[in-house]
Parts: structure tokens; sequence; C-alpha cells
């Protein structure tokens, strides 16, 4: 599956493409503050053993940090078309 390149899509796409991103993003930041409140509430107040929302919140962070490389390939097109 090949790539889509950010100069195919018009203007409109590329807004829409990045008000998703954004909501992605922020719902996954939230996603692994309530992983890591959850862990860190098992930690003092329960089995200090259980660790298995360690990785939900790692994989969260890391699609987080690629939706957010992505979203700056977004800004920088938007930018250079709003300059022409």
């Amino acid at each position: 599956m090949a790539k889509d390149k950010l100069t195919d899509f018009t203007t409109d796409q590329l807004k829409k493409r990045k008000r998703t991103t954004s909501i992605l993003i922020i719902l996954l930041i939230v996603a692994t503050l309530l992983s890591l409140s959850a862990l860190l509430y098992d930690t003092i107040w329960g089995n200090a053993t259980e660790t298995y929302l360690v990785a939900p919140a790692g994989m969260c962070i890391l699609i987080a940090i690629l939706l957010s490389q992505g979203l700056k390939k977004i800004n920088k097109e938007l930018a250079e078309r709003e300059d022409k």
C-alpha cells in the first residue's frame, strides 16, 4: 500500500485530517494518564506486582508520538499552501 502524498489532498481534506489527528492525540494522552494513574493506585493501595498497565500506556505514548510527527507534516503543508 503506497503512502498518500500530502500534496494530493485538498486543503479541506488536510484540515479534516489535522482535526482528526489532534483528537486522536488527545485521546491517547488521556488513555495514557488513566493507565498510569490506575497503575499508581494499584502500587500504593493494592498489589505492586501487577504492572500489566505499563504496556498499554507505552503503546499509547508511542502512537501519540507517531501521530504528532504526522501532524507536523500536515501543518507544514498547510503553511506552504497559505504562503502561495
